[in-house]
This record gives structure tokens, C-alpha cells and sequence, in this order.
């Protein structure tokens, strides 16, 4: 995730932390469970700052805390449930949330362990852009043989693509190359990939005000140009 969407991120989840922070500590007698989920909100937000072990011991909280709370939805539907019907459909849906949000809570703690697993090396790390006025490279130091590793002309490129990744991946840039219709994909994570990225819009493969929307986005959207069918006639 770039750096505008982790602020963007740690703003509003700031932001909902001080609120529910002032709501659990007014003037009405409130529990001490009512403090978690302005203290989840400060995980989040401190997430957005930390990397490493570091990120992945706050994110083994965060799992912790989802997969907790759906098992207690599922203790507490089946505690509750009366022989009807729409208990059975109550009891489906809160087995379902479990087996999503648990498993995926799950599969990240066994993963990391707060941490205490060494995380895989970033793309930052791995991957490095180079360029210059004929051809892009992308090398992966520790794979000569990796996917990643490729090499592709400036005059092949036809088509540019920016991806999203949304909040947990990297962005990504998706050249479409004359006579391949497989498109070669480069992460703006790696190094030298936000310079890859300036140099597309100085080229005028990505008009200003496209980059400036694709930059912006949070939604994991796909921003193109020229359009599809521009593309396919040169």
C-alpha cells in the first residue's frame, strides 16, 4: 500500500478511536469492554506507520481479535437460538462469517505468529526497476530465474494499466506490448517503480489527470489508457 492510502488509513482510524474512546469514557457508567474497540482502531492506525515484525505482531492482534470475536458470534448465536427455522438461517450465517473471517484470521497468525516468524521480504527489497530511453528491467537479485525478472522496449508498449492493490498488496503497472497478448506486469513497490511511474506520464503513456485518479484510488480499481479498443488498433 502507497503512502497516500496508509495516511488516508491511519487518519479516519485515528479518528474513530478518539470517538469511541469519548463515548466509552463519558459521563454514563460504561464497562471495560467498551474500550477494545477504540483500542482495535489505534492498532490499525499504528499499522499504517510500522513495518516487519513489528507490523506483524499488531496484525497477529488484529487476527486475534476478528477471530475471537466471530467465535464468540457463533457461541453466542448457538446459546441463543430457538428451534425455528430462522434460527437455523441465523446459525448458517454466523457459521459462515466464522469460516471466512476465522479462517482467514487463522491463516495469518499460523503465518506470521506476531511476528516472531521472519516475514517475507518485501517487493521494496526484492525487485528492482531500471530503465532507460530504450528498455525497462526488472531484476529480482536473489531469483535470476524468478517470474519477475523481464525486459520489454519503450516503442513496444501499446497500452498502460495502474492497479490498485487495494490495502494489503502493492500497486501495479501493466504494460501491454505490441503483438503479445500477454500484458508484463512491474510493482510500483519495487525499487525504482514510482520513478517507473514518472517516467510513463513524461512519455505520455498515462495522461495527467488518469495518474492523478489512479494514484488517489483505495478501491483496488484498474485505471487504463489509451481505452481497450484505442489499444487494439496499433
Amino acid at each position: 500500500m502507497s503512502l497516500f492510502p496508509r495516511l488516508v488509513l491511519a487518519f479516519f482510524a485515528i479518528l474513530f478511536a478518539a470517538m469511541l474512546a469519548l463515548w466509552a469514557s463519558g459521563p454514563e457508567r460504561h464497562s471495560l469492554f467498551e474500550w477494545p474497540p477504540a483500542v482495535f482502531c489505534l492498532v490499525i492506525a499504528l499499522m499504517c506507520f510500522v513495518k516487519g515484525r513489528v507490523f506483524h505482531f499488531f496484525g497477529g492482534l488484529i487476527a486475534s481479535s476478528v477471530l475471537l470475536g466471530v467465535l464468540a458470534g457463533v457461541i453466542s448465536t448457538l446459546k441463543d437460538a430457538e428451534p425455528l427455522p430462522t434460527s437455523a438461517i441465523s446459525i448458517l450465517g454466523a457459521l459462515g462469517i466464522c469460516g471466512v473471517y476465522g479462517w482467514v484470521s487463522l491463516k495469518y497468525l499460523l503465518a506470521t505468529r506476531f511476528g516472531f516468524v521472519a516475514p517475507p521480504k518485501p517487493k521494496s527489497e526484492r525487485l528492482s526497476v531500471e530503465f532507460d530511453q530504450v528498455h525497462v528491467r526488472v531484476v529480482e537479485a536473489q531469483d535470476p530465474a524468478a517470474d519477475w525478472n523481464q525486459q520489454f522496449a519503450w516503442d513496444d508498449v501499446i497500452r498502460v494499466c495502474f492497479v490498485n492493490g487495494g490495502l494489503d498488496d502493492s500497486d501495479y503497472l501493466f504494460f501491454t506490448l505490441r503483438g503479445q497478448e500477454k500484458p508484463r506486469v512491474v510493482p510500483t513497490e519495487a525499487r525504482g517503480g514510482p520513478e517507473l511511474l514518472g517516467a510513463v506520464v513524461d512519455r505520455g503513456l498515462f495522461p495527467q489527470d488518469v495518474w492523478r485518479k489512479a494514484i488517489a484510488e483505495t478501491g483496488g480499481r484498474t485505471h487504463c489508457w489509451p481505452p481497450h479498443e484505442e489499444a487494439a488498433t496499433h
